[in-house]
């Protein structure tokens, strides 16, 4: 069994090869959905989960939200995001900002691991807790598996506890 921790935050590099920018979920989803294959291979495949099914029933329900967002900005924040690219214009680090009825969370940090160790996940997280409280966050909440050490103290320092755990 694995056990998965639930933090929380209360709302409050040097990478000149690398470009950080807002994603556009129809042009950059097929190269997160690569990136996200790769970082969490084993955990997806332990889970018998899909990344690329996900991205199609979240598709599916996009023009749904996007009714539900004229009359709910929250709406219009269900999936927003960052992705750091190379030069070549390739996707190498990703995170997803969503609104979840009571509270934001943070998605899919991931990270190429020939990327890994240059700040680009903290440099992510913490753009995407700054745009949650632009559009008025109180409260993120992220999962992270406890055995992700590195993760976790990441997520540590940059002000989330460790407020529940799943065991799956």
């Amino acid at each position: 069994m694995k056990e998965s921790v639930i933090m929380s935050t209360k709302i409050g590099l040097e990478n000149s090869e690398l470009k950080m920018r807002e994603w556009d979920f129809e042009e950059d989803q097929e190269d997160v959905i690569k990136l996200l294959d790769i970082v969490f291979e084993k955990e997806l495949e332990s889970k018998g989960l899909n990344v690329k099914a996900i991205f199609d029933e979240f598709k599916s329900i996009r023009p749904l939200m996007n009714f539900l967002g004229i009359f709910s900005k929250n709406y219009r924040h269900g999936f927003d995001g960052f992705v750091f690219e190379n030069e070549d214009g390739e996707i190498v680090a990703s995170v997803n900002i969503g609104y979840s009825l009571y509270y934001w969370e943070v998605a899919m940090v991931a990270t190429h691991p020939d990327y890994r160790r240059r700040g680009l996940a903290r440099q992510l997280v913490t753009t995407a807790i700054n745009h949650a409280k632009e559009l008025g966050a109180q409260l993120c909440v992220l999962e992270v598996l406890e055995e992700n050490e590195p993760a976790y103290k990441l997520y540590r320092s940059l002000g989330f506890v460790h407020y529940d755990s799943i065991t799956r």
